[in-house]
């Protein structure tokens, strides 16, 4: 079969639009926000761990330094009335998997000897029920060797949530009511 030029021009043509408005569609139908909801059993008050795309498990803070050290806490629920979230210091890791090791210079920080909490209280509140409202903690400039250590644990909420998460059948480790602060 042979095709006249301007039939081929025509066909060209119409497969191109035909590509375009694929193309455009494709676009549109990619930048749709997927929203997951959790169930309601599974309502949860935990640290974010993700933060810039990289998974971390522990904040460091020099003692000279004048930066604040900002660790967020996530309330993953639906949107309703405010939620208050209860936290402590403390040398007890959650994970059970760490402790302060004096033969290597480690030992325990101790809240305003070598760290002051800049929040006004204990208690962070969440007016809308869910997502973020973070720990503000200042490094004091007090010289000593090697490591101090102190863990934040989530200790109560007032919806009643589960504090800490752990993602899917494999889950890791950490359970997410516990954030390890190294100050150096």
């Amino acid at each position: 079969m042979i095709f006249k030029p301007e039939i081929i021009r025509k066909m060209k043509k119409t497969l191109t639009i035909s590509i375009a408005v694929l193309a455009i569609l494709l676009g549109i139908y990619s930048c749709e926000e997927v929203r997951i909801t959790l169930p309601e059993d599974q309502f949860y008050v935990a640290f974010d761990y993700k933060v810039n795309n990289i998974i971390v498990d522990s904040s460091k803070i020099f003692h000279g330094s004048d930066n604040t050290l900002m660790i967020p806490v996530l309330v993953a629920a639906k949107k309703g009335g405010p939620v208050t979230v209860e936290f402590e210091f403390d040398t007890t890791d959650l994970n059970g998997f760490f402790w302060a090791d004096p033969a290597h210079n480690q030992s325990y920080a101790e809240e305003n000897v070598n760290f002051t909490l800049v929040n006004s209280s204990k208690i962070l509140n969440f007016p809308d029920g869910v997502g973020y409202d973070t720990i503000k903690i200042q490094p004091i400039d007090v010289a000593f060797t090697g490591f101090k250590y102190v863990f934040i644990n989530l200790t109560s909420n007032s919806a009643g949530y589960r504090i800490g998460f752990r993602e899917g059948a494999n889950a890791d480790t950490i359970v997410r009511a516990s954030h390890r602060i190294r100050i150096y």
